[in-house]
């Protein structure tokens, strides 16, 4: 073999002569869409992880919430009882005499127990938003009734409660649909 031919495996490098032009562009065209493809993989790869630890931690939440609903359903129950003799009680007290300590025990009480299902990342739904159907179960509708209306909660008849893995119950709503407010252009000052 002459000293100027490639053997086999051996590049032009190895030999002391200089790769041509258009031999580093395709070796780093080679290189920067390895390079490339490696980093899309690495980001997937980095999603997917993601991804699954968001739906392990659901479901560890909604694993904790099954064995701890008996208890959660039971206090939310006690709640309601709660809520309703707190407001039969409000009504018979006479507004400019004293207040009942029966009545300040049990709303004590019931915020306790509101404090304890908190503890367990049970939470109220809030009814001081516009209507969701997701989480809000209208028991009654006011108002006219027309497309395009936004729905604005009046008055809550049940408390509704969530956890992070799922609904536990609507809130019941009284509810009037009122005039949508008006859309803005994104390219108008809000004043």
């Amino acid at each position: 073999m002459s000293e100027h031919t490639d053997a086999p495996g051996q590049s032009r490098e190895q030999d002391g002569v200089a790769p041509s032009e258009s031999e580093v562009s395709r070796q780093l065209a080679q290189l920067t869409d390895l390079f490339t493809r490696r980093l899309k993989d690495d980001r997937d790869k980095r999603a997917l992880i993601e991804d699954l630890k968001d739906r392990l931690r659901t479901a560890e939440n909604g694993a904790v919430l099954d064995q701890i609903a008996p208890f959660v359903t039971g206090t939310i129950r006690v709640v309601d009882r709660l809520d309703a003799h707190i407001i039969e009680r409000a009504h018979r007290e006479d507004p400019g005499g004293p207040t009942d300590p029966n009545l300040e025990f049990l709303r004590s009480v019931r915020l306790e127990l509101l404090d304890l299902l908190a503890q367990h990342q049970v939470e109220q739904i809030d009814v001081q938003v516009l209507f969701d159907p997701r989480v809000h179960e209208v028991v009654e509708m006011r108002g006219d009734h027309r497309d395009g209306r936004d729905i604005r909660i009046l008055a809550l008849v049940r408390r509704g409660f969530h956890h992070p893995s799922r609904l536990l119950r609507p809130a019941q709503v009284v509810t009037e649909e009122v005039a949508a407010p008006e859309r803005r252009s994104p390219d108008r000052a809000p004043w």
